[in-house]
């Protein structure tokens, strides 16, 4: 493997792919992947000061920051909610219309709006009637 290779299925690694995603994306055997990054498991975070953990593009900044943007900031969380630690997805389902609700942080959400609100609570189909 050349250092490009490494560095590339680092990056995508980092990106969240599978050990066989990777493996199809760069045309080397899934077990290599594994072995590499088994044996390198410190690469992530040597490596990641400097770069950004979402596209792998280089920082300029003399402060450790993690993302080159807030819109990278952003795509990464938004796959990586799981790592967040302080909040979960919940789901359930609206008490009026039995739509699916999937809310993150509010685990006592009950309706999917304030329509279904009003509409459950009150019996009127919305703001028209106040």
């Amino acid at each position: 493997m050349t250092q490009s290779e490494k560095n590339k299925i680092v990056l995508l690694k980092r990106r969240g792919m599978t050990y066989s995603e990777i493996s199809k994306v760069m045309g080397i055997n899934a077990n290599s992947i594994a072995s590499f990054l088994r044996r390198n498991k410190n690469t992530n975070t040597k490596e990641q000061n400097g770069i950004c953990k979402n596209c792998g593009k280089r920082l300029s900044s003399d402060r450790q920051k993690k993302f080159c943007s807030d819109v990278c900031k952003n795509a990464w969380w938004n796959l990586h909610r799981d790592e967040k630690g302080t909040y979960a997805s919940h789901n359930s389902s609206c008490q009026c219309c039995g739509k699916k609700i999937n809310t993150y942080g509010n685990p006592g959400k009950k309706y999917c709006s304030h329509d279904c609100y009003i509409q459950h609570r009150f019996g009127k189909a919305g703001k028209e009637n106040a």
